[in-house]
């Protein structure tokens, strides 16, 4: 059996985050980007230093799916770890029409409003 695994068309290296919006944050000095897990669990991603110094950051964005699969591919152990980690949720986030928690109905649009409280009909807890 194979280890390939597909990722889906959602889920491309050109999908960004605004540095200084919902999903971007600082963990123990570092930069991180802001996700749930698979089990609804609030987890941290941690951005390599290479992109944090890049042109792109100071723009104020960070592509995020590209993260994961640098630390994925170039990442130690616990780096590669969070990258699949990351990359799961994301997958499975697609997977149950962008909701991460069963006891919250399915939209059929991520409102964009991240990890805000809001009414449960129309939050979207994903990290897209």
């Amino acid at each position: 059996m194979s280890d390939f695994i597909t990722i889906g068309e959602n889920i491309h290296c050109t999908r960004c985050y605004r540095t200084d919006g919902n999903f971007v944050d600082k963990a123990d000095g570092y930069d991180v980007i802001l996700y749930r897990d698979t089990e609804g669990k609030r987890r941290f991603l941690p951005v390599p230093a290479e992109v944090t110094q890049a042109d792109e950051w100071r723009a104020g964005k960070v592509r995020h799916c590209a993260v994961a699969l640098r630390l994925v591919i170039q990442g130690n152990a616990s780096e590669c770890a969070a990258g699949v980690d990351y990359l799961q949720a994301l997958a499975r986030c697609s997977r149950c029409s962008r909701s991460l928690c069963a006891s919250i109905p399915p939209i059929p649009m991520c409102c964009g409003r991240g990890w805000s409280p809001a009414p449960a009909t129309n939050v979207c807890r994903c990290p897209c």
